[in-house]
């Protein structure tokens, strides 16, 4: 009976785990030991900060430094010169006369043709291809100071139209004459005489 006793203080329960006062002395010294152990080791861990968390945060800083530096340091790059303000000069390229066959849905368009001072809702076929044909530098108009500035001007271009539409009419053939730029390397004008050996030649008259 005494046998049994000491067998069942020394190894309690799990519903008796908490309940000391089912404890054996040695039991009870063994887990105030462990006790003490665990609170010393929490200790420990609070009272030294992580380190990883610390080195990253010195990283940090260090990149910011010097991500400063190079701003201040680096010279203050010009603007860039948009496309659209270039100067495009028209004299180093050649034209061609063609002609230029294209289609169109009326329904959004107020015809075919352009007047001029006349506003409608709808812009007009020739308003729109004058547009494009400009902001692709494909056409070298004459400069004209009474026209409004994106008024289309066909001066110098040998502009010609074969009929017209109506408001709301598509067309699925319509043809124009038009001069436009062109892949052609420029005919040379003035052709300069070679010099031989470094020197111009030079003909002498012998007088008789």
């Amino acid at each position: 009976m005494d046998g049994h006793n000491d067998t069942h203080e020394s190894v309690p329960s799990r519903n008796d785990e908490l309940d000391y006062s089912q404890w054996s002395s040695a039991k009870l010294l063994e887990r105030v030991t462990l006790l003490e152990k665990e609170l010393r080791d929490q200790n420990a861990r609070s009272a030294t900060p992580p380190p990883p968390l610390q080195a990253a945060s010195n990283t940090v800083n260090r990149y910011e430094s010097l991500a400063q530096e190079r701003r201040t340091s680096s010279p203050i790059s010009k603007p860039k010169r948009s496309r659209s303000n270039r100067h495009f000069d028209s004299s180093k390229y050649s034209t061609r006369h063609i002609a230029l066959k294209f289609a169109y849905l009326g329904q959004r368009y107020n015809g075919l043709e352009y007047h001029a001072n006349n506003n409608t809702r709808h812009p007009t076929i020739e308003e729109e291809m004058w547009k494009a044909l400009d902001k692709a530098k494909l056409i070298f108009p004459t400069p004209n100071t009474t026209l409004k500035d994106g008024e289309p001007n066909w001066e110098g271009c040998e502009y010609s139209k074969s009929g017209r539409t109506d408001k709301g009419v598509s067309a699925f053939g319509q043809v124009i004459g038009i001069r436009v730029r062109s892949n052609r390397p420029l005919e040379k004008r003035d052709v300069e005489r070679e010099p031989v050996n470094g020197k111009e030649e030079i003909e002498n008259e012998e007088s008789d």
